[in-house]
């Protein structure tokens, strides 16, 4: 049993046939903390909600996941069931970012790629996000001090963007652009802008994008490709192999080669891990 599980069952002292339908785990955005919770318990969600709130004193809204992320806009699917408020401010790191759980994402199972990447990050390299969100791996690349020119296609997630340069003061080196990426690379591309590194950040993986990245993309650009591969070794080497084949077709066309690395990001479903390849151009 889960150390979650067990601490909110100490609270409820549900039957050994309930208890094992209470969430494993939790996901925490600032005062607001999201559960999965199986149909089995869902009508008693009040008292489990309760005792939540007793174990986090500090939270001031508790919400169930209905559902997967939906559609190309990547909006959430949640539904309070104590409380009233679902904006709140996220902290990580050094970083902060002002969120409502009901109008946009915000995934924290990226946490250990977004602290590689800003790692690697140098003052004044030109940085490219194609899906920025509310600005999980732009604010972070910003702070770095570098220049970074943030799409997002979502409106609220846009609207999350510009507030979240302002509030981590780095507005003056974050370009926020509402659109698709697809047009807005071009426009980039056509004022002359070349990128230090691309970022894809995108699941399901975008395959059809990547040739629209090669535009703004010069000697040792660097784009880091999320995409999902199968768990099982076998099926992951042909998932893998098929992917860079489409990669490398489309980087010809533009007289690029690359060679990659491969970086864990997390279990994404029962059959796909999430992955994030780290692309070098090459000439």
């Amino acid at each position: 049993m889960s150390k979650f599980r067990e601490l909110l069952n100490k609270e409820l002292k549900f039957s050994d046939k309930e208890k094992e339908f209470l969430p494993a785990g939790y996901q925490r955005i600032g005062d607001i903390i999201i559960i999965n919770l199986d149909n089995k318990v869902k009508r008693k969600e009040k008292q489990i909600a309760l005792a939540i709130k007793k174990l986090f004193p500090s939270v001031k809204t508790i919400c169930i996941r209905e559902g997967k992320i939906i559609g190309k806009l990547r909006k959430p699917r949640v539904r309070i069931i104590l409380g009233k408020e679902t904006e709140t401010i996220h902290h990580e790191g050094r970083c902060l970012y002002q969120i409502d759980v009901k109008k946009a994402m915000f995934s924290q199972g990226n946490l250990f790629e977004r602290h590689r990447l800003s790692k690697n990050i140098l003052k004044n390299e030109i940085i490219v996000d194609m899906f920025a969100g509310i600005g999980y791996f732009s604010i972070p690349f910003a702070k770095q001090g570098a220049k970074v020119y943030a799409i997002e296609l979502a409106k609220d997630s846009y609207r999350y963007l510009v507030k979240n340069s302002k509030l981590n003061k780095v507005d003056k080196n974050l370009v926020a652009t509402h659109g698709d990426s697809k047009k807005e690379l071009i426009i980039l591309a056509k004022k002359g802008i070349k990128a230090d590194i691309i970022s894809m950040g995108y699941i399901p993986t975008p395959i059809s994008f990547f040739k629209y990245a090669l535009k703004l993309a010069k000697l040792n650009t660097r784009i880091l490709f999320h995409c999902l591969l199968s768990k099982y070794p076998e099926k992951e080497k042909k998932d893998l192999d098929k992917l860079l084949l489409h990669l490398k077709k489309d980087a010809e066309k533009e007289k690029f080669r690359f060679s990659y690395s491969k970086h864990f990001v997390k279990s994404f479903s029962p059959g796909n891990n999430h992955w994030v390849l780290e692309l070098k151009l090459t000439r």
